[in-house]
């Protein structure tokens, strides 16, 4: 069956169906002189039809209306047709079809026509090759012009008949293990967690290994010990309630082993403390110990048991080479798993690095999970280094299903003992996961307590208060606006008074929790504030905390699973959790508020404190009636003297964009629309980044010219206006992104004469233009999104741009958001987009600032 990603059949190809837009259809390449219209009337049949303008002079691109992917049938013929009328067409007119499956456009056809003509069919009939899956079509026009489009139909050519047989359900029963009734700990142990340990297997296990994810009841427990994450755990088995289970921490996720019969469903009760020494608590064990345990299934993880220089079990060699002088792997004193460790020792030569180090092959069972660790330790490492895993079949090849893997953190520089770890699931083809202690760095590296564990999935419940948390229908406490606010968040010990500090011509937000034993309607009202004098400030706008869906904590992830395969993740990307995160701020514009039963929520107060505010302290209230019965929480707020300039000095920008296939600026007035979020995004300080529309560059008879009428209206807004203090660079100066080449100019190739005279001549002219209104400070030229630096040619292409935009402006910023420092960059970029966790090593920054270079913090997400 086609895979969820797929969409339904085609659809609305007579343009009829939708308000502002078209449905089913979506819009790319869309911007000041590429448009897309949705026409009432001049359809070739019915009311509605598609038009693209394209101005006479703008680059050639492809533009469209486009739909799909939708599933088609391997070896099954269709035809497409669809109608296309055109007026002063130079290039071209018309439809086009791709066919996608192992590789992108295994199919890649069109009909088009130029000039000015009437109606005309566009008739394309295809075969599906053997490994197509999904169709896309769309309207072209490749020029200018315009174009109009409508009546397009997508039918199959022959039998296309999809069988599918449901057998009878399947039911298997398992036998419950529960705890026993009360509270079994002290009362210091304030909150517990059920933990549920399921065993489909017709065969007991006297020591099975459980993972329980701690991600989301750590986090939101820390909250109540000065966010201390690591709280004493009390784990008890209902078979053996008298002793708590000994227990690893691996990063949020908690190890412990307990026996489990056959066909049967355990509760393990994990209690928490924010106490510092609790009595009763499990025993940690640290994981180096569990290295030479009998559930490690790496032979001599401790690395204790020799074989010459090197260790028993873990052969080493470069990858491709059979003999290799390019390393040497021995065992070394200075252990954390015991006596001994494995260095790998690359020496700094000059020459390439290839993969080297030591490996060995452990037999697996499939689609199970399993957890991968080790302790890293390194000296002058020229880069990052883990420990990688790949899934093998039987006969040695890799898996046909995302083979490779890595553990985190990983180690770079001269560190210390660091434990690196992480959970996958295998393959269904999988019969080893091969473990690589190797690296293709200089520098030393070490290895030691290597441990692959069987780690079956505990799967963690709500949080339970000692108290049952019945002692107050309705508890109301403040929250740090930094801090989320979940569902099972437990209210917080503490006065019940809100306090807030601002400066005049500043926005300060309080955010309250609220949590009920009983599904209750609010009536929430924040009164305004009265301070010295008399003085007044009003009464903040009010809003509610909603939250979205959260599947799985995927971070990044990809797949080679063929595409009729459900693509599910196998092993978490971050440090999130499943489950309802909070997120948007949800405007109320009635005082009623519904709070569920056990289920906290949030409310948002946003204070606004004019310029001649006057300094001094001001009380008011938030006041909520709950169902008649009624709670004040006293709000003060002290406002300091200091007034905050119109243009901030910090610079934060919010990249206001859309990706493929939706238009951020819908509708007749763009340029209303531009600006009403301009004006949303100024009130908490924040830029755009790009600012629409973008200049008009045009190129026609070897010469470029600019229209700046609708970006100098924009600036005008912005920068005048509303103060912003920072901007990128119009789209059409970006570099390259990733390991994409760099773009052509109007047909010129890069780095020819015409290419650079293009670029030039057009950064000069939009510097100069924007110095004579007073913005040219506040642009940076966006060079390159997180360039590829390893593909050849890449560092290569951004410092000729770079050194290009630098002749043509001398004091310009080139911006490129590397996360690293790419050392091939240095004197060429000299503002740099870097990630705020430490990426780009502190003393490197200041050694690139005392050569002048400016540093932004970037972030995904």
């Amino acid at each position: 069956m086609p895979p969820e990603y797929l969409g339904g059949d085609f659809a609305n190809g007579g343009f009829e169906l939708g308000e502002t837009a078209p449905a089913g259809w979506q819009t790319s390449g869309i911007d000041e002189t590429h448009r897309m219209f949705f026409q009432e009337g001049g359809a070739r049949s019915g009311d509605r039809c598609a038009r693209c303008e394209v101005d006479a002079g703008a680059e050639a691109t492809w533009i469209k209306y486009h739909q799909g992917p939708i599933p088609v049938m391997p070896g099954t013929k269709y035809r497409f047709t669809a109608w296309v009328k055109a007026e002063n067409i130079v290039g071209s007119a018309g439809w086009y079809i791709h066919v996608n499956g192992d590789q992108p456009q295994l199919i890649n056809r069109s009909g088009t026509w130029n000039g000015t003509f009437d109606w005309r069919e566009v008739v394309i009939e295809f075969e599906v090759p053997p490994t197509g899956t999904e169709f896309n079509c769309g309207t072209l026009l490749h020029g200018s012009g315009t174009a109009w489009f409508d009546d397009a139909r997508l039918e199959a050519l022959g039998e296309t008949t999809v069988r599918i047989s449901v057998g009878a359900t399947e039911r298997m029963e398992l036998a419950p293990v529960a705890p026993q009734a009360g509270w079994d700990a002290a009362k210091e142990w304030t909150w517990r967690t059920p933990v549920v340990v399921r065993s489909f297997s017709d065969a007991a296990s006297q020591a099975l290994l459980v993972s329980v994810d701690m991600h989301r009841p750590r986090t939101l427990l820390a909250k109540h010990a000065g966010w201390r994450y690591d709280l004493p755990v009390r784990v008890i088995d209902p078979e053996a309630p008298g002793e708590p289970l000994p227990c690893t921490w691996v990063d949020a996720r908690l190890l412990t082993v307990t026996g489990v019969a056959a066909r049967t469903e355990k509760t393990l009760m994990v209690y928490w403390s924010a106490a510092k020494s609790p009595s009763g608590a499990s025993q940690v064990v640290p994981l180096a110990e569990w290295a030479s345990g009998e559930l490690n299934l790496a032979q001599n993880g401790s690395l204790e048991t020799a074989q010459g220089e090197t260790a028993a079990g873990w052969p080493s060699a470069e990858e491709g080479q059979p003999v290799s002088a390019r390393f040497t792997v021995k065992r070394v004193k200075g252990g954390v798993a015991g006596d001994w460790c494995l260095e790998l020792n690359v020496p700094d030569n000059g020459e390439a690095v290839g993969w080297v180090g030591s490996r060995q092959s452990i037999p697996v069972q499939p689609q199970t999970r399993y957890l991968l660790g080790a302790y890293l330790s390194s000296e002058a490492l020229s880069g990052n280094a883990m420990v990688h895993g790949h899934f093998r079949q039987a006969d040695g090849s890799l898996s046909d299903f995302s083979p490779f893997f890595g553990t985190s953190p990983g180690v770079s520089g001269t560190q210390d003992w660091t434990f690196t770890s992480t959970q996958v699931t295998t393959p269904p083809d999988c019969a080893f996961i091969q473990v690589h202690l190797t690296m293709n760095i200089t520098g030393i590296a070490r290895h030691d307590g290597v441990v692959l564990l069987q780690a079956d999935s505990g799967e963690v419940g709500g949080i339970e208060g000692a108290d049952g948390g019945a002692d107050e229908r309705l508890s109301v406490w403040p929250v740090n606006p930094m801090v989320k606010v979940f569902h099972d968040d437990w209210p917080l010990a503490g006065q019940r008074v809100a306090k807030l500090y601002a400066c005049r011509n500043e926005r300060e937000p309080l955010q309250l929790a609220l949590r009920a034993n009983r599904a209750t309607t609010l009536l929430v009202t924040p009164t305004g504030l009265t301070g010295p004098g008399g003085a007044t400030l009003d009464a903040p706008a009010a809003y509610q905390v909603g939250t979205v869906p959260i599947d799985f904590p995927i971070g990044y992830a990809s797949s080679t699973q063929p595409a009729y395969h459900r693509l599910k993740p196998t092993h978490p990307g971050s440090d999130g959790w499943a489950g309802q995160w909070p997120d948007p701020l949800i405007a109320l514009h009635t005082p009623r508020v519904d709070v569920p039963a056990e289920e906290t929520q949030a409310l948002w107060f946003d204070f606004t404190i004019p310029t001649d505010a006057r300094p001094g302290e001001y009380r008011g209230a938030v006041d909520i009636d709950a169902e008649g019965e009624k709670l004040t929480v006293p709000v003060t707020l002290t406002v300091w003297p200091h007034v905050l300039p119109e243009r901030k000095h910090c610079k934060s920008i919010y990249d206001l964009r859309s990706g493929p296939g939706w238009d951020l600026f819908p509708g007749d007035d763009r340029q209303a629309m531009v600006e009403s979020w301009y004006r949303f995004l100024s009130e908490y300080d924040v830029s755009p980044g790009l600012i629409y529309p973008d200049p008009q560059f045009k190129y026609e008879n070897g010469k470029l010219s600019i229209d700046y009428t609708g970006f100098d209206r924009s600036c005008e807004v912005l920068f005048d206006e509303l103060h912003a203090n920072a901007a990128y660079t119009p789209w059409f100066f970006y570099a390259l992104g990733w390991a994409y080449p760099p773009k052509q100019y109007f047909g010129h190739e890069p780095f020819t004469p015409e290419w650079n005279a293009i670029f030039q001549g057009a950064l000069a002219d939009f510097y100069a233009h924007c110095k004579a209104r007073g913005w040219d400070q506040y642009f940076v030229y966006y060079l390159s999104d997180e360039p590829h630096e390893s593909v050849p040619g890449v560092v290569d292409n951004l410092n000729r741009i770079a050194d290009l935009a630098r002749e043509a402006v001398p004091d310009i910023l080139v911006y490129s958001s590397t996360w690293t420092h790419i050392k091939g960059l240095d004197n060429h970029l000299n503002l740099w987009g870097i990630g705020p966790h430490g990426s780009f090593p502190i003393p490197e920054v200041e050694q690139r600032r005392t050569e002048g270079d400016r540093f932004w913090f970037t972030t995904d997400g």
